[in-house]
């Protein structure tokens, strides 16, 4: 039986999921930052059901307006590609970086994080 604290949170990854919401928490990944330079983010148009818009051609319809930045480094331990989203440009150098927040991938595969993104100098 689960207790009341669980219960809670279960009930909060049932709101989520509701929401359509299948993001995954990742917390303090140690990623290495190569030479791959921040690019700008146009985030996918939606429409009122939550769908992605597409044009005749059937390519995803992208924002006028920039979300942020998107950052591209490799996970240390497993050397899979992370991509996050940043709202401001940062100055990264070369290096080791720890990251969280919440997105998608798995734990041995590619990852995208967009949603409360943090990130800060391994060495600090």
């Amino acid at each position: 039986m689960p207790t009341k604290e669980q219960d809670l949170k279960l009930d909060k990854l049932d709101q989520a999921s509701a929401k359509g919401d299948s993001r995954r928490s990742f917390s303090k990944l140690v990623v290495v930052k190569l030479g791959v330079q921040p690019k700008p983010y146009y985030p996918k148009l939606k429409d009122e059901s939550g769908k992605t818009v597409v044009d005749e051609n059937g390519v995803a319809k992208r924002s006028e307006k920039q979300a942020g930045w998107q950052y591209t480094v490799v996970e240390y331990r497993t050397c899979e590609t992370v991509r996050f989203l940043y709202p401001t440009l940062l100055k990264m150098p070369r290096g080791y970086y720890v990251v969280s927040g919440y997105g998608y991938g798995g734990d041995y595969s590619s990852k995208w994080i967009d949603k409360d993104v943090k990130v800060s100098n391994y060495w600090s």
